[in-house]
């Protein structure tokens, strides 16, 4: 099973991570074989000059990549247009494809993403890792979230965000947000009069929710990136998604829309 590495520009650990996991958890079946970063890059990222790691064959375009490969792994660009161009022929290539995190701030980019994977035959899912952390599994439903994780609410909030819609389980309606230097809090109103809310800690923070059941504060400390990579290979073996699309569309959705909201702090914004 051979898998391709796409992306902009790459961290070579981050490659070397993936890599590792994925031979182990498929029994040696299956590696990243193929990767290619398509421009330069600054400081410790691997640009189109180097090999990115030792048992990955660099390859000079992404074309390359999708014909010699049987599935994709696509690293969104913090650059849109060539994100757009990653993602756009990677679904449209017929292979399963993983896109790391989620591809595009935007639920309705999102939405015609999905539709062209489809009339393609294009496999594809886009999910955070920290879906399948131990600590979520068989929880009840939440009358309330309060979440806070590292990073900010456009690197990292998928992170919260994702748990976060799984436990509440009801439709988000709008959501409002206040910030500083240190910190972005983001509160989601969901119908039925409930709500939950993330606070983003720029400079780190612990993953920590608390449920609203008692006080029960659960702190992240299971090896959720393991889980993680064991349903990307079965994803490869199976082609079956393991995250419906519903879920990712609800989720990039509020997405979209906390990012409107940090830029009118205090307004609530409908989604």
């Amino acid at each position: 099973m051979k898998l391709g590495l796409l992306a902009g520009c790459l961290n070579p650990r981050e490659a070397e991570h993936y890599q590792e996991r994925i031979w182990e958890a498929s029994g040696g079946e299956g590696s990243i074989t193929h990767a290619c970063a398509t421009r330069e890059a600054p400081n410790h990222r691997i640009g189109r000059p180097r090999c990115m790691h030792p048992g990955m064959v660099r390859v000079e375009t992404p074309e390359q990549v999708i014909r010699e490969c049987d599935g994709l792994i696509v690293f969104p660009s913090e650059d849109g247009q060539e994100n757009r161009t990653l993602c756009e022929m990677s679904l449209q290539s017929g292979k399963p494809t993983y896109i790391r995190g989620f591809f595009t701030p935007g639920g309705e980019t999102a939405e015609s993403y999905f539709t062209m994977a489809e009339k393609c035959g294009t496999p594809c899912w886009a999910a955070s890792p920290l879906r399948f952390a131990r600590e979520f599994e068989n929880l009840p439903p939440a009358d309330t979230v309060s979440s806070w994780g590292p990073g900010s609410f456009r690197s990292a909030g998928m992170d919260q965000l994702e748990p976060l819609m799984m436990l509440m389980r009801q439709t988000p309606e709008r959501v409002m947000a206040l910030k500083d230097e240190a910190c972005e809090r983001l509160s989601v109103a969901f119908e039925g009069g409930r709500f939950a809310g993330i606070a983003c800690f720029i400079q780190g923070s612990p993953f920590q929710m608390n449920l609203g059941m008692g006080g029960k504060i659960l702190t992240v400390q299971s090896d959720y990136f393991n889980a993680f990579i064991h349903q990307l290979v079965r994803f490869f073996r199976t082609a079956e998604a393991p995250v419906p699309r519903g879920d990712t569309l609800r989720t990039l959705h509020v997405m979209e829309t906390g990012v409107r909201a940090l830029a009118c702090p205090g307004e609530w914004i409908a989604i």
